[in-house]
């Protein structure tokens, strides 16, 4: 199931790329005040083809998440415990502390002899 999960996601970046390949090519066309209205009308629907596949994909991406979440719990394995969730909260809170230069956190990490 990872294996999918890891194909739908490259899938969805690869679309999306697309997607904004199709923007580039269609910002670049309107540069030219010589542009081809029928060429405009077929990137642009192009561009609508590939924005409904990076969609669609996006929303398999959630799709194959959700169970890989619910094949974990019906399998007696949690994503994350209670315990775990706080220190990645404590982690989380304490190096935005650090980032932000608070003392108390910055003493902790700094060496003397």
């Amino acid at each position: 199931m990872n294996q999918t999960l890891n194909t739908l996601n490259e899938l969805w970046i690869e679309a999306g790329e697309k997607v904004e390949n199709y923007n580039d090519k269609i910002n670049q066309m309107l540069k030219n005040e010589n542009f081809s209205a029928q060429t405009l009308r077929d990137l642009t629907a192009k561009r609508d083809h590939a924005q409904a596949r990076c969609d669609a994909l996006r929303n398999q991406v959630v799709e194959a998440q959700a169970t890989q979440v619910a094949h974990l719990r019906s399998s007696g394995q949690l994503p994350l415990g209670n315990g775990e969730n706080q220190t990645d909260q404590s982690f989380i809170s304490d190096f935005k502390a650090l980032m932000r230069g608070d003392s108390k956190i910055t003493n902790l990490v700094t060496s003397s002899k």
